[in-house]
C-alpha cells in the first residue's frame, strides 16, 4: 500500500512555527508549561536565557535532510544568561509569547553546565523535521 502527504500540508505546520515563534528559550530542564519558560530558575522557573524578538526570517522551511520537510532556526550568538542561580542548560523551547504557548521543545547537546548571570550561551542552529509518510 502506498502512502503520501503533500509537502504543502507539512509546510503549513512548519510555517505556523516560523510565523508564531518569537523566542527561543534556554531551559534547565524539560517543560511544556509556558510560565516556566518565562521565569528564571532563580524565581522558580526553568528559564536560563532567551533569544527574543524573533521573526519568521529567523527560520527556514525546506526539504528534510533524509526525507519529508523541516524547519531550521538561525543560530543566536552570545545570548545573555539571566538567572542568578547556577543552572545547567539542557533544553531549548520555541515560544509564542502572543498566545502564551510553548510550540516545540528539544534537548541541547552538549549540555552547558554552571551558567549564571553575566555568562552568555550560543544557541546553535537546529531543526525540527516532519518525516515523509510510511506504511506501518
Amino acid at each position: 500500500m502506498a502512502f503520501s502527504i503533500s509537502s504543502t500540508v507539512s509546510d503549513q505546520a512548519l510555517n505556523y512555527l516560523a510565523n508564531n515563534c518569537d523566542q527561543i528559550v534556554v531551559l534547565d530542564s524539560y517543560t511544556t508549561t509556558y510560565s516556566e519558560t518565562q521565569s528564571d530558575t532563580s524565581a522558580g522557573g526553568k528559564r536560563i536565557a532567551a533569544a527574543t524578538s524573533l521573526t519568521s526570517g529567523d527560520f527556514t522551511v525546506g526539504a528534510g535532510d533524509t526525507d519529508g520537510r523541516e524547519i531550521a532556526s538561525a543560530a543566536h550568538a552570545a545570548v545573555s544568561v539571566t538567572t542568578t542561580t547556577s543552572a545547567d542548560a539542557t533544553h531549548l523551547a520555541w515560544v509564542d509569547t502572543t498566545n502564551s504557548a510553548v510550540l516545540y521543545v528539544t534537548e541541547i547537546s552538549p549540555t552547558r553546565t554552571g551558567l549564571i548571570s553575566g555568562d552568555s550561551i550560543d544557541i546553535p542552529s537546529h531543526e525540527y523535521t516532519i518525516r515523509a509518510a510510511t506504511a506501518e
